[in-house]
């Protein structure tokens, strides 16, 4: 047990300056979409067809971009394109194209993950250095936060009759009792949030290394023949259609627009009043004879697929009812906490030890 305190101590030491930017702003994440209002499902038709609003998006669209995935207005608010690179990987790049309804004009162009929630995210998701492993070093400090967590569970595991003191501080503690009795009892009531965020944290991290363990194929769009007129554009409105005829009762979600001409088209749907991935629909279609190749739901699914959207969702606090936000921002907040009471702890422990080598000095001092 002393060298798993040890190994608990220092990994906790070392580790809690980007621990604590992980948790705090998982933390504004799970909390902030909690006060964002409702859309009006009944004022998300545009009045204009989808292919228009996307090709005013790619008449303006800079050299090496094309339109990568459009997202349908919700009430009142303007349609969204996002704009990614032609060649390359599309993940995290993107410029997002807001554009008003009745006629067709571009209102903003801003990076897909602008403003102080974009951030917030970016920072959450990579440290702000996206071209630079970012996310990899998340995960990676995201398996230090998992360790620090089971072995602190391993070492706050109270005897037998001492649980409820393991949820409490006595009134009477003070200095480092004080701060080891916070330390763990705020440990014990955010212990499972903290195990699954940072499980699931980890997996979101490593996307390509998760979809391999759950025996998930690489999620690229399937493959269809290629048109004979290649300058022809692919019916958005018609795709659409095909895709909500067959999800009956389904509503969109969002379109991903295909790279090449041999990508099929994947329309997400969703059912009404619901969020996360968990519940969503993927159709994927072919945009030139509008044939449904693949369809993916949470009744055809496989159990890998099944756990991945579990992971997003679960991590991401959303859908899953507002106890299970509160307890998210809970344990974000809480890792501040553990660092500062753990260092707080370290530096008591080593005054004490200055203070009784200093008397034993002194006593061996004096009697000489």
């Amino acid at each position: 047990m002393r060298r798993l305190r040890i190994l608990h101590r220092w990994l906790g030491l070392l580790l809690a300056a980007p621990v604590v930017v992980q948790g705090l702003t998982g933390a504004i994440l799970a909390f902030v979409p909690a006060f964002s209002s409702s859309a009006d499902p009944t004022a998300s038709t545009p009045p204009h067809s989808i292919n228009r609003i996307v090709a005013a998006a790619r008449a303006v669209s800079p050299e090496g971009m094309r339109p990568g995935r459009y997202i349908p207005p919700e009430g009142s608010t303007p349609a969204t394109v996002i704009l990614v690179p032609r060649s390359g990987p599309a993940r995290g790049a993107g410029v997002a194209l807001h554009i008003e309804l009745a006629t067709l004009t571009v209102l903003s162009t801003e990076p897909a993950n602008a403003g102080p929630l974009g951030w917030v995210r970016r920072l959450h998701t990579s440290f702000l250095l996206e071209d630079r492993g970012g996310r990899q070093i998340n995960g990676w400090i995201g398996l230090g936060l998992l360790a620090i967590a089971v072995l602190g569970a391993v070492i706050w595991w109270p005897r037998p009759g001492q649980w409820r003191a393991a949820f409490t501080i006595e009134r009477s503690a003070r200095g480092w009792r004080f701060q080891r009795r916070l330390h763990g009892a705020a440990g014990g009531w955010t212990a499972l949030m903290l195990l699954v965020s940072a499980a699931t944290g980890i997996a979101l991290a490593f996307p390509q290394t998760t979809r391999a363990a759950l025996g998930i194929a690489s999620g690229a769009p399937p493959q269809v023949a290629r048109p004979a007129d290649t300058a022809m554009a692919p019916d958005l409105d018609k795709v659409v259609s095909v895709a909500l005829e067959a999800v009956p009762g389904a509503q969109l979600r969002g379109i991903f627009l295909p790279g090449r001409a041999t990508e099929a088209v994947r329309v997400m749907l969703g059912p009404p009043d619901t969020e996360g991935v968990v519940s969503l629909v993927t159709v994927a279609v072919d945009p030139w004879t509008a044939r449904i190749v693949q369809l993916q739901s949470p009744a055809t699914q496989s159990a890998g697929e099944r756990v991945l959207r579990w992971t997003h969702d679960l991590h991401q606090a959303i859908g899953l009812g507002p106890v299970w936000r509160a307890m998210t921002v809970a344990a974000g907040i809480a890792v501040p906490l553990f660092a500062v009471t753990g260092w707080w702890m370290w530096l008591l422990r080593h005054r004490n030890r200055r203070r009784t080598a200093g008397a034993r000095a002194a006593a061996v001092n004096s009697g000489a």
